[in-house]
Order: C-alpha cells, then sequence, then structure tokens
C-alpha cells in the first residue's frame, strides 16, 4: 500500500509541474486559474467517508443440520422378556427422571425360580469355601517364586527388544550419513543454488537501480529522505544475500572431505559390530530367565491340582449366582424404569397389551443437551476441529441465539465431498426441539486487533479487490487490499489499510485515482 501512495503523490507532482506549462503554451485565462486556487474543490466529486479502524473479528464457519438427542439421550422402552401390561404409571410428554418407574409388568412365575436358585447357591458357596482353604495351604509357598521368575522374563524380553532395536537404529543412521557423504550434492542441489545466485543477483541489480533512482529524486525534491534510506538499506540487504548464495554454491560443488567419508565407514562397522553383541546379550539373558520360569512351574504341579479343584467350585458357584441373578431379573423386569432422565416422546402400548421385547411401549428422550448433526464441505476439514466454539441459531426461533461447542468432526462422503461434524448445544430450557432445523456458526480464529472498513467501501475489479482513500488536499488514491472475513456490515483488511484511514464509501465508482473529492466523513470521524 505504501509504494502505491508514492507512486500516486509523484503522479501528482509530476501533473502539477506540466500543468502551468500547458496553460502557458495554450494561453489559457488567468481568470479562471485564479478561480480554481480559490475554491479547492471546485469540480470535486462529492463522495462519503468512513475511518478504518480496529476491532475483534471472527472467521467462521457455517454448517446447517437438524437437532437431535446427544448419543445416549435417547432410549426405547422394551420388555426383556414377553409378559402382559398391567398398568402405564406416565403419558407423552411428562418429565421423567433415570430409574423413575415407568410400567408393571405380570412376572409371578419369574418370582418363583428366583427363590429356588437363591437356596441352590448357598449350597454350591459351602462346598467351594471348603475347596478353597485346602488349595491356599498348599500354594502360599509357591506363588512368590512363580511370580517372581515370571516378572524377570518379562523384564528380559522387554529389555533385549529394545537394545537390539537401539542398535539396528544406531546402524541405519550410521549407513544413511554414509551413503550421503558419497553421494555428494544432487544435481537438483546444484541447480537450485545457481538458481539462487541469478535470483540474487537480479535482486541486488534491482536493489541498486531502486536506491540510484531514489538518490535522483531527493536531490531533485520528489522524494524523501526516508525513503532513499529504505533503497539504501534494500539494497545492502540484496548484496548480502547475494555473497551468501554465492558461497552456499561453492560448499555444493566442493562436496566431503575424504576424511569424512572414512569416518563414516569406520561408524557403520562400528555400529554392526554393537547391534551383534546387543542380539548375543539378549538371547542369553531371555534363555536364562526362561530356565528360572520352567523350574518354578514344576514346584507348581501339585498346587495347581488343588487349585483346579477349588476353581471348578468356584465355577459351580459362578453358576448357581448367574441363575439366581437371570431368575432375580426376570422377576425384576415386572417394573420397567426410566435408563434416562428426560421426556416420554411417545407412548405405543397400553394396560392389557402383549409386550413383546421387540416392540417398544415408551419412547424417552433427554432434550437437555442436544447434537446438531450437519454437513460442511471437505476443504473445512483442516480448520474445524473438536473443542471450537459455535453459535447455534433456528429459522423456526428467530432473534434467539445458543453456545455450542464441536464435539465430532467426521470423515468426508465421497460421493458429495461433505464432512460429518456434531455440535452439542445446552438446552437446560427446552426451547429447542428435537428434529429442528439449525444453523451453527463455528469460530475458527479470532483476530482481536483487526483492521475494518464498511463493506460499501470495497471494489472488486479485474485487479482484484481495492478501496479509496482520501489523502492530503482531498485527493483520491487507490490502494490494493486483502479482504478477509466479514462480521455484521464491516469487513476485515488483511493487508493494504491501517487504523484511522479515511476511506470513501460512496461514491467511489466514479472515481480514478488522483480525483479531487469533497469528502462527508459518516463515521463521526474528523475530516
Amino acid at each position: 500500500m505504501k509504494t502505491n501512495r508514492v507512486i500516486s503523490c509523484r503522479s501528482w507532482w509530476a501533473a502539477a509541474a506540466v500543468v502551468p506549462l500547458a496553460v502557458m503554451a495554450a494561453g489559457c485565462n488567468k481568470s479562471s486559474a485564479a478561480d480554481a486556487a480559490k475554491d479547492p474543490t471546485m469540480g470535486a466529486a462529492a463522495v462519503q467517508t468512513s475511518l478504518s479502524k480496529m476491532m475483534p473479528v471472527n472467521a467462521t464457519v457455517m454448517a446447517q443440520g437438524t437437532l437431535q438427542p446427544e448419543q445416549g439421550g435417547s432410549a426405547s422402552v422394551s420388555a426383556v422378556i414377553p409378559g402382559r401390561i398391567k398398568q402405564v404409571l406416565v403419558v407423552e410428554g411428562q418429565h421423567v427422571t433415570v430409574g423413575q418407574p415407568l410400567a408393571i409388568l405380570d412376572y409371578r412365575s419369574q418370582q418363583a425360580a428366583a427363590q429356588g436358585a437363591s437356596a441352590a447357591l448357598q449350597v454350591a458357596k459351602q462346598q467351594a469355601e471348603v475347596a478353597a482353604l485346602a488349595a491356599r495351604a498348599a500354594s502360599q509357598n509357591q506363588v512368590s517364586s512363580l511370580q517372581l521368575a515370571q516378572q524377570q522374563l518379562a523384564a528380559a524380553q522387554q529389555q533385549s527388544s529394545q537394545s537390539i532395536s537401539l542398535a539396528q537404529t544406531a546402524v541405519k543412521t550410521a549407513e544413511a550419513e554414509l551413503s550421503r557423504l558419497q553421494a555428494g550434492a544432487r544435481p537438483q542441489q546444484l541447480e537450485q543454488a545457481q538458481q539462487a545466485v541469478v535470483q540474487a543477483a537480479a535482486t541486488e541489480s534491482h536493489a541498486a537501480n531502486q536506491y540510484s533512482r531514489e538518490e535522483y529524486l531527493f536531490k531533485n525534491g520528489v522524494a524523501s529522505k526516508s525513503q532513499v534510506e529504505d533503497a539504501h538499506t534494500a539494497d545492502t540487504i540484496a548484496k548480502a544475500n547475494l555473497t551468501s548464495a554465492q558461497q552456499q554454491l561453492s560448499l555444493l560443488k566442493a562436496g566431503a572431505r575424504p576424511q569424512d567419508i572414512v569416518a563414516a565407514q569406520l561408524k557403520v562397522e562400528s555400529a554392526k559390530m554393537a547391534l551383534q553383541q546387543a542380539r548375543t546379550q539378549a538371547a542369553a539373558s531371555v534363555t536364562q530367565a526362561a530356565t528360572a520360569l520352567q523350574i518354578a512351574r514344576q514346584g507348581t504341579l501339585q498346587v495347581a491340582a488343588k487349585d483346579a479343584a477349588a476353581k471348578a467350585m468356584r465355577t459351580t458357584v459362578l453358576q448357581k449366582q448367574a441363575d439366581l441373578e437371570s431368575a432375580a431379573a426376570a422377576a425384576g423386569y415386572s417394573v420397567l424404569k426410566s435408563p434416562l432422565t428426560g421426556l416420554v416422546v411417545k407412548r405405543l402400548l397400553n394396560p392389557g397389551d402383549m409386550a413383546e421385547s421387540t416392540m417398544p411401549i415408551l419412547q424417552i428422550s433427554n432434550i437437555a443437551r442436544l447434537d446438531l448433526n450437519a454437513k460442511i464441505p471437505a476443504e473445512y476439514g483442516v480448520t474445524v476441529h473438536s473443542g471450537m466454539h459455535a453459535i447455534i441459531s433456528s429459522p423456526d426461533l428467530p432473534g434467539k441465539s445458543f453456545n455450542g461447542v464441536v464435539t465430532l468432526v467426521g470423515q468426508v462422503d465421497p460421493l458429495t465431498s461433505l464432512m460429518s461434524i456434531r455440535v452439542a448445544v445446552n438446552n437446560p430450557a427446552g426451547v429447542l426441539k428435537e428434529g429442528m432445523f439449525a444453523t451453527a456458526s463455528i469460530i475458527t480464529s479470532v483476530n482481536p486487533h483487526a483492521v475494518v472498513v464498511p463493506k460499501e467501501a470495497i471494489v472488486t475489479n479485474d485487479q482484484g479487490d481495492q478501496v479509496f482513500v482520501v489523502g492530503d488536499k482531498n485527493i483520491a488514491h487507490v490502494v490494493n487490499v486483502k479482504v478477509g472475513p466479514q462480521q455484521g456490515d464491516m469487513v476485515e483488511i488483511d493487508n493494504g489499510l491501517k487504523p484511522g484511514e479515511q476511506v470513501i464509501t460512496l461514491g467511489q465508482y466514479e472515481l480514478s485515482e488522483g480525483s479531487p473529492v469533497k469528502p462527508t466523513d459518516t463515521s463521526g470521524g474528523s475530516q
């Protein structure tokens, strides 16, 4: 932007120098020139302006979809075992809490089976206790030695694997370094270095010419001293870059030294010897630990026999326990309870109906926290991730918004090139409803110091995005800008403007570079 303004300023001065000559040659009316000098705004275009300012700007990604209960937030209540419904305790739309009774079924035969299973379990427990005492006495002296041998074997195997892996890595590293030194610089590297020298030479030549030009303009009163100093700095940097590129090219052409290659070869041989030694030591360590474990196992044969008898009795107890739990569960299924806190959204059966496991009696949904299941273009997958804040809105609730957070960024559908996302939104008041269409504005980043202008100030043409800035003496200048995100009526300018600049928001389409204007500031700033 700075360069565009300097050139515009010089063009104005050049025009100012030519105009008096043209007036003299054509014999222009002196009274007309005097009138123009008295009124600088004569012939100026009336425009509206606003000051560029600094404010926080959010970069957002829009995602649309439907609201559904979060995972685990909806459940169908069915009979586990077929039975006739005696009573339904809730109605549709009623709020229920987790564990609250919902319906009662008839299960008298299951209750009798539960009592018989309880008696059989008590007998099995007594027999298992006797077998456990005998096994415990025989195993106390053997357990410690067996556990120690197992731990030593595991430690030896892990240590052996680690030492071999480290030695293999050292061999690969040494071989790679030797190959690199023997190969020398690749043709592509030499070509890149030569191109860098050519480019640096061209840059240095351009910088030297620019420095000479700025000195000439400064001597003639057109350029400022700071512009000359900037050009001198650029020329110095370009010379340094050229020297650096030439030195880098010389190093690549020289290649590796013979003594470096010999040292690398010795390093490869040393790494291979270390690998062989690591393998030998690892094998010996594992063999020794395995032998110790085998000895410990031989001493536990008698203990294993008694443990097996005790285990058989414990298995019997578990079986009887499972029989009791199954019978008790079947009896307990006579009362169906709510698996979660939420609303009864559907009641499908009534008292007297036969309940089957495949036919839900009630449908419960918790809408206190909903998920917005939506799709976004695949290219936004690199900017959107879990944990990002989002603002949820729905056309069914105009003027209201809700805070949400991205909980899932899924995979891309190859048929549509869309990516699935999930946004969780709290809904404690129940305003949002299941199945509502909603939009999530996902905040991907925040620029707290963004330079913004009204969106009306942006002019887009073949040369890109531009704005007109009012300069000294109310002269309009064209500034090329890089436009960022839009927030409300303001647009972020990533590059090209500073805060406090007077930009034209109305009338700029009739202007060109250097046009005189008569601005009216609509932002409350001074002209």
